[in-house]
């Protein structure tokens, strides 16, 4: 497990999601990230899909908005880049790529 911890850890940091002192085993033993993240990368015009499922074939649940901001990544799935996250109550499935932490 540990193993795994640091790989999960490696992958988020590469990723651009804050890491530091963030990591803590969920419930079902998956990664969770206890420090709220942002979406980025995504333009203006354009919406972050949150979907029912890890990977584009699961259906487009609800979005995120270019720059919203205190999304908390629940836990991460054995796709590499696809973590479930929670927004005011919205939960979806979503790709790490477009996440990053954030200090206020």
């Amino acid at each position: 497990m540990k193993n795994a911890l640091t790989a999960i850890a490696v992958t988020l940091t590469s990723l651009g999601a804050a890491t530091t002192g963030a990591l803590a085993q969920g419930a079902e033993g998956r990664i969770a990230v206890e420090l709220p993240q942002a979406v980025i990368g995504v333009a203006q015009n354009d919406v972050l899909n949150m979907r029912a499922g890890p990977g584009v074939k699961h259906p487009v649940v609800n979005v995120l908005y270019p720059n919203d901001r205190g999304i908390f990544i629940r836990r991460c799935s054995n796709y590499v880049f696809w973590c479930q996250v929670e927004l005011d109550n919205k939960v979806g499935w979503v790709n790490m790529r477009y996440l990053g932490g954030y200090a206020d």
